[in-house]
């Protein structure tokens, strides 16, 4: 089962890179010493994910907010679907 969860994380992260990349948002986005670390985080943040929730953005990527660890937060699959791609008033 936990093989499964990790290859269900990886997906989802495949997932939100190909995202990123549709909207000019791709690796080379965040530069500088702070790259490696910061894509670690947000794996980290992926993995961490459990079943039945999701990472959102919190500012979606189509409203030009950032792949970075700072706009992602896990939330359940039903409000993330919900949301979509607004920015919602409580988190602004």
């Amino acid at each position: 089962i936990h093989m499964k969860a990790r290859e269900a994380a990886r997906k989802n992260e495949w997932k939100a890179r190909d995202r990123a990349r549709s909207y000019g948002l791709a690796k080379r986005s965040i530069v500088g010493p702070d790259r490696p670390r910061l894509y670690a985080a947000i794996i980290a943040i992926y993995r961490a994910c459990p079943k039945g929730w999701e990472v959102d953005h919190i500012v979606p990527l189509a409203c030009g907010g950032p792949h970075h660890p700072s706009n992602l937060r896990i939330i359940p699959m039903e409000e993330n679907r919900r949301k979509g791609a607004r920015i919602m008033e409580s988190d602004v």
